[in-house]
């Protein structure tokens, strides 16, 4: 029984190490060049872009794409609303980005991630492993798919767009870190 308590608790303890360390790196790309999403803001010009995430020891990160700000908004000690509902509000991503798109929603959320052993990633075809704790996909956006199932191409957009990405704990009741960034047009 003791040795059980033992493996019991060295199991936790990995699995909260392993999920504190869990990192994602953001980059957008447009026409070669590379906007790192320092202070939370960036321009582009109106025409595809590719947002690049690397993963480093976590299978992928919460995203809220939307044309409003409400979660662009928090502060960074507020907590993100119904965090522990957020498994049920992650919409399906298509495998392998086919339709080059973000999913827009003021209500859900999407989890970008690869999972090998499924043979199924919501990124773009070529994910490039870089160790057993890290990849870095691309997601190429030509379009955004809107929560009234319209399709908006990049180049017919209007309104700023606003990305929240987040990494939580296994069980979701805990986040790890937050990152934000709100894409306006040229």
């Amino acid at each position: 029984m003791k040795f059980t308590i033992i493996c019991f608790v060295a199991l936790l303890v990995t699995h909260n190490i392993t999920a504190q360390t869990a990192q994602v790196s953001l980059k957008i790309i447009q026409d070669g060049k590379t906007y790192l999403p320092d202070k939370n803001e960036i321009q582009l010009q109106r025409k595809p872009f590719v947002v690049e995430v690397t993963l480093q020891s976590t299978p992928g990160v919460f995203v809220k794409a939307d044309f409003t700000d409400s979660m662009y908004r928090l502060k960074d000690d507020e907590p993100v609303p119904d965090l522990e509902k957020l498994f049920s509000e992650t919409m399906t991503e298509e495998n392998y980005n086919k339709d080059k798109e973000i999913a827009i929603s003021t209500e859900g959320w999407s989890n970008w991630s690869y999972q090998p052993k499924e043979k199924w990633s919501s990124f773009d075809k070529e994910v490039k492993i870089v160790n057993d704790y890290t990849v870095t996909g691309s997601r190429t956006v030509q379009q955004f798919y809107t929560d009234d199932q319209q399709t908006i191409k990049v180049e017919d957009i209007k309104t700023p767009l606003y990305l929240f990405f987040l990494t939580t704990t296994n069980d979701m009741k805990t986040e790890l870190k937050r990152q934000k960034i709100k894409i306006s047009w040229r």
